[in-house]
């Protein structure tokens, strides 16, 4: 039977830190130095033991009882909550065969009012024992801590690599929140653990951020990298009207920023122009051609406007419409674009389905470029393909071009 001990009492008497003072902000990701963390930390190149850092040349190997303050430690619950991050670097060699049982386990801990520690949430990360190649966490309050515990929703990766263990503490009407996520070095989020105890009231009996703590690991060392502590702030923008930016309203935005009111006003004037996508293209597998051209009002979705001609060469007697745009979804910085129409009466079977099409453009006139389209009768769950995406059947494209205008 394992047992648990309740870290809120190690924690006192085995990691007496003296507080520093804190900042908004920290990051460390060891370019120059392991500045911000304590122990035996060591800073290493790329490569160093056949590990590529995550970001950068450098990252640095942490032992059991390794730590860092986030930058210092604060009293005062942020107004919209912080977030605090490192990446691990998880070898699925290490758990070479069934029965390998090695583990750590990684706090972010909070503070109460007064300064004094008041809870941890904990990252136990370890080798899958019940199966090679494989490694489990879950997450909870206590070390050590059991990755498999069946009663913590445990999970499994069986990928080599970097991944970011993150915890997000917000405030939940008035009672703490921790989210704590596992992602991958894409930055996708492969698991979450929700941990909040009624108890914890910001203000009463919660403060602010504590430290980082490899609080226990039976390995000779781990690879980490991009330790990360922030406040989050809410996002404020982007501005929709000239108005928005005068009278030192430009200063507002954070999403984006701004230097001057000037700018301001040439980003709304640039943003309220539609995003342009045109094409006229001929796909194989069946033989088709689609020729198109719409516009995203992505101020205002109900002006997204547009017309579509459709051609399937291949289809009993022709299949030849056009149509309106419904929708559009144009997104000038990766080139692509999605746009959604109906078609019309006349075609059995056809008349009605919505039809969500995505193309992408790959630069200079050519195949390359790439084009899909995907059917529903449903009008919503084709305005949600439409403007969030979807699988697409992919036609390969033999003539014509398409472009996604700058």
């Amino acid at each position: 039977m394992k047992k648990y001990i309740i870290l809120a009492s190690i924690a006192i008497f085995t990691l007496v830190i003296t507080p520093a003072l804190a900042v908004s902000s920290y990051f460390n990701g060891f370019e120059t130095d392991i500045s911000g963390w304590n122990g035996t930390i060591a800073r290493v190149a790329s490569g160093t033991d056949s590990i590529t850092s995550a970001l950068g040349s450098y990252h640095a190997k942490v032992n059991e009882g390794d730590f860092t303050r986030w930058g210092g430690y604060e009293n005062v619950f942020p107004t919209n909550g912080y977030i605090t991050k490192i990446d691990v670097y998880l070898d699925m060699a290490q758990n070479p065969t069934v029965g390998t049982d090695k583990r750590f386990d990684f706090s972010s801990a909070i503070n109460q009012p007064n300064g004094d520690h008041r809870r941890d949430f904990i990252f136990s990360v370890g080798t899958d024992p019940a199966v090679a190649n494989q490694w489990v966490m879950s997450a909870s309050n206590n070390s050590p801590g059991w990755p498999a515990n069946p009663g913590r929703d445990p999970f499994v990766i069986s990928d080599t690599g970097w991944y970011t263990f993150q915890h997000t503490f917000t405030n939940n009407g008035g009672v703490l929140k921790v989210v704590m996520e596992v992602l991958n070095s894409g930055g996708t989020v492969l698991h979450s653990w929700t941990l909040s105890d009624p108890s914890d009231v910001i203000g009463t009996t919660v403060g602010g951020n504590r430290y980082g703590w490899f609080v226990t690991s039976a390995f000779s060392f781990l690879a980490v990298d991009n330790s990360e502590k922030i406040n989050i702030v809410p996002v404020i923008g982007p501005p929709t009207k000239i108005k928005d930016c005068m009278k030192g309203g430009w200063k507002t935005f954070n999403n984006p920023l701004f230097q001057s009111q000037k700018k301001c006003i040439a980003y709304v004037v640039k943003q309220n122009k539609p995003a342009k996508a045109t094409g006229d293209i001929g796909m194989s597998g069946p033989k088709q051609r689609i020729i198109f051209s719409v516009f995203d009002y992505a101020n205002n979705p109900s002006k997204d406007k547009g017309e579509v001609e459709y051609w399937n060469f291949e289809y009993p007697g022709l299949l030849h419409y056009k149509t309106k745009i419904l929708c559009a979804d144009v997104d000038k910085l990766t080139e692509e674009a999605r746009f959604m129409f109906q078609i019309p009466s006349g075609w059995t079977g056809l008349s009605g389905l919505y039809v969500v099409s995505y193309v992408k453009d790959n630069g200079n006139p050519g195949t390359k470029d790439k084009y899909g389209h995907t059917s529903t009768g449903d009008l919503n769950t084709a305005k949600n393909w439409c403007e969030n995406g979807t699988d697409f059947s992919m036609y390969p494209i033999t003539n014509g071009n398409l472009v996604v205008h700058n």
